[in-house]
């Protein structure tokens, strides 16, 4: 498939290297308003635009990666699904659940995925695999955390609220896809959320019990850009627990049963990480889906919807 990419920053470049290495897939065009030399550096045989409209109507394109700040993402997506392009897009695809409605039209139009790459990792799907064959019996609880400190250097994105920054927006929606995919998807009962603010509204540090009271089972979920975490996810269970070191990217797992030894299972990147969601992506246009089963539209919109409620409750700005 031929491909543009909208928005050119530090992730476009990791999924441009997976998309290189994979079979049939070239990258024709490329539309950004701040990162045009590093686009032509990394990508020389490319139609280069400034403006994300002119892009949609580039007749070679095929589908559009979409990887610019977190507050254009909806409206981008819009842009080029209407022009009959299939899009992925950077997570979060929504800051807001009132955007959710933005996307209808294009339902069962053309293919939309949000890019939550972590899903189609080898080393997450055995986990998830795990879970669903309930090798670890009843889920108690499961404790995810993904945080990092660069307070000495705050990132100007993270920062400000007109670009949608902050940490829940940014690495806790990789906490909350995984508790709620763990969880079948199904929505949590109740959600309690606490967060420190900056002074323009936006979280440094958010953290939230979610409970599912049918099932009895918790999650403990915390996300900062101004504290260190152990970026780690352990799910527990009646006969054990299982858990993800730096789960975003995960290569490797922990498996223990009760009364057993730890086993310790590596699952290395064929590229960078980034290959897995691709591949997904393709099979799924073969198969003339417009969505994917994975990482579905509506579990987009609820993971959209939890991360409004605890916005409300910790006072984010937007």
């Amino acid at each position: 498939m031929n491909w543009g990419f909208c928005g050119f920053g530090h992730i476009a470049k990791k999924f441009y290297t997976a998309l290189m290495g994979t079979e049939g897939q070239n990258v024709v065009a490329i539309a950004t308003r701040s990162k045009m030399d590093e686009a032509k550096e990394w990508a020389s045989n490319c139609t280069y635009y400034d403006s994300y409209e002119s892009m949609a109507q580039d007749p070679n394109i095929d589908i559009v990666y979409i990887n610019t700040t977190h507050n254009f993402h909806v409206q981008q997506v819009a842009i080029f699904a209407a022009s009959g392009k299939h899009v992925v897009c950077e997570k979060p695809m929504y800051i807001h659940p009132d955007e959710i409605a933005l996307l209808h039209p294009f339902y069962d139009k053309v293919f939309i995925m949000e890019a939550l790459w972590t899903r189609f990792l080898p080393a997450y799907r055995f986990v998830k695999n795990v879970i669903d064959q309930n090798r670890l019996g009843k889920i108690k609880w499961l404790d995810v955390d993904f945080a990092f400190d660069n307070s000495q250097d705050p990132k100007q994105r993270l920062q400000t609220l007109a670009l949608a920054g902050g940490a829940l927006l940014d690495i806790g929606v990789y906490n909350i896809q995984l508790a709620l995919d763990m969880m079948n998807n199904k929505m949590p009962d109740a959600i309690k959320a606490t967060g420190s603010l900056n002074t323009h509204k936006v979280d440094l540090t958010t953290a939230i019990l979610m409970r599912w009271n049918e099932e009895d089972v918790y999650a403990n979920t915390f996300c900062s850009v101004d504290r260190i975490g152990g970026n780690k996810a352990t799910i527990y269970g009646e006969n054990g627990y299982i858990s993800m070191k730096n789960f975003w990217m995960c290569e490797e797992v922990s498996l223990k049963y009760n009364d057993q030894d730890e086993e310790v299972h590596q699952f290395p990147h064929r590229i960078n990480g980034f290959e897995y969601q691709i591949d997904e992506v393709i099979k799924c246009i073969k198969d003339n889906k417009t969505q994917s089963d994975i990482m579905s539209l509506e579990h987009s919109a609820k993971i959209a919807h939890i991360m409004g409620n605890v916005k409300d409750q910790i006072g984010y700005g937007l």
